[in-house]
């Protein structure tokens, strides 16, 4: 065969591996998709968090004993009357029983012994106003027998068989002998939330009006008074020009 022949045969297989060879080489440098690192939803827990660590709203104790105290002076007179509990008659704990419910809402037990267990138990040291004190029947004994309610400064008012509603002190020697316990009526200090002050925004005011006063405007007008040919004008006009 001619050399003449086989060139253009040679020419198209060459171009046909170069075209080939060209398809290759873009496939093999074709980016591969990107793959996205997976992330999970955004959520607001660290919020809701934050939330939950903020500290409460500011409460304050408040107490009804300043009332409690007050109706028992109230009592002071009335007559004892065993299982009386009126202003007509009454006795120990009676006169405690209702003073509670009347002032507080509070329901305590009938009796001397069942108000005992029914407070919570405090240290004769840490009696405040509104505290029960408890007495014993007999020196150094265990049965409870007496009861009233402290006012502060070591007094109480208690309703005595012989005297009616009456103040006494602990101090007083058949009471220190007779003493038994302390205790605080549950509910007698209730927490209420503290009202915030709502903040006002304050302007600023600049007042240039003068500020004059009675002893001033007299001398001025005396002083226009004394001028020669001064009228009344003149005189306003001073006034005016001295401010």
């Amino acid at each position: 065969m001619r050399l003449s022949k086989l060139i253009p045969i040679i020419v198209l297989a060459l171009g046909l591996l170069a075209g080939g060879c060209h398809s290759t080489r873009k496939e093999a440098v074709k980016p591969a998709p990107e793959l996205k690192e997976y992330e999970a939803p955004k959520t607001d827990t660290g919020k809701k968090t934050a939330e939950k660590k903020r500290p409460g709203k500011k409460t304050k104790k408040e107490s009804v004993a300043p009332k409690v105290v007050a109706e028992a002076h109230k009592w002071i007179g009335t007559k004892y009357k065993y299982g009386g509990h009126a202003r007509s008659g009454t006795d120990c704990s009676g006169l405690v029983m209702q003073i509670f419910e009347d002032i507080a809402g509070i329901k305590l037990p009938r009796d001397s012994r069942s108000q005992q267990a029914f407070v919570e138990p405090l240290k004769q040291g840490d009696l405040v106003p509104g505290d029960l004190v408890f007495f014993a029947t007999k020196v150094g004994g265990s049965r409870v027998g007496h009861v009233g309610i402290y006012i502060g400064k070591g007094d109480f008012i208690h309703s005595s068989t012989s005297k009616g509603v009456i103040k006494s002190n602990l101090d007083e020697t058949y009471y220190r002998r007779h003493y038994h316990s302390s205790g605080r009526v549950p509910g007698l200090f209730i927490e209420k939330e503290e009202q915030q002050p709502e903040a006002v925004a304050r302007k600023e005011t600049h007042d240039d009006t003068p500020q004059v006063t009675l002893d001033r405007l007299i001398e001025l007008m005396d002083a226009g008074k004394e001028e020669k040919g001064a009228d009344p004008d003149s005189i306003s006009i001073a006034v005016k020009n001295a401010f």
